[in-house]
């Protein structure tokens, strides 16, 4: 008797205990390696720019290039250094007009408050034929970049009647990562109501993007008649932040 006895503890000892362990799924074996931790993914460089005329406000290492001052080299905001990229603004019957951040507490508030004096909108100046379009060209083919904007004229009796479309092109790949509430017509085409984002706080927004090239393009125009809201009355780019990944 006492030698099977001792057969059977051999037994359920060489198996593991897995004769009705009711632990044995939690049991982590010495080998097994853990998923490690997503690695935070850091921007190389961070720019900002004003896209309308501001005389304070902005934060150092900030540049001014918009529809009177065209042309540039985009600065790190980190120490003011020069990047690669250079800009090149487009616009047509656009003048300076009201405009205000938006409330803290929303995505606008949050990526451009007292960095970007957002006190000024872009404002058609003429209904029709109204654009405002930033072209960026010097980019690294090989990495990412991330671009942001937003735009709030800031008056409540045009709450849902003056709407922008906003379009990237030249790129060859990038994701949408603007605001949700914003209407999303094709992962590159998008619209906003820029009239009173005051509330709301929306930024329009695209990450991953690639350009072999070295080149891309985001424009905001009228919605014309594919609305929503009014025809011809729009607002555009007050500032935006471009990162490289």
């Amino acid at each position: 008797m006492n030698k099977m006895y001792l057969i059977f503890i051999f037994i359920i000892l060489f198996q593991g205990c897995n004769l009705n362990n009711p632990f044995q799924d939690t049991i982590i074996s010495p080998t097994q390696e853990l998923t490690p931790e997503p690695t935070p993914v850091v921007a190389k460089w961070i720019a900002y720019n004003d896209c309308v005329e501001s005389t304070s406000g902005n934060a150092p290492n900030i540049t001014e290039f918009n529809f009177n001052n065209t042309t540039g080299t985009l600065m790190k905001y980190g120490d003011g250094t020069a990047t690669s990229v250079n800009v090149q603004i487009s616009a047509s019957n656009i003048i300076e007009w009201l405009g205000s951040i938006p409330l803290a507490g929303t995505d606008a508030y949050s990526i451009f408050n007292g960095i970007i004096n957002i006190n000024e909108s872009a404002s058609y100046y003429l209904e029709a034929d109204w654009f405002y379009e930033i072209t960026f060209t010097g980019l690294n083919p090989l990495t990412e970049y991330e671009f942001i904007t937003t735009v709030n004229r800031n008056e409540v009796t045009y709450a849902g009647n003056r709407w922008t479309k906003f379009t990237i092109s030249g790129a060859d790949t990038c994701t949408n990562i603007s605001s949700t509430g914003v209407i999303v017509v094709s992962e590159d085409i998008l619209k906003m109501d820029t009239g009173y984002n005051t509330v709301n706080g929306y930024v329009i927004g695209w990450s991953g993007i690639t350009a072999s090239d070295g080149t891309f393009t985001v424009r905001s125009e009228n919605v014309g008649a594919e609305g929503p809201g009014e025809l011809y009355k729009s607002y555009g780019f007050q500032g935006f932040v471009l990162k490289e990944f």
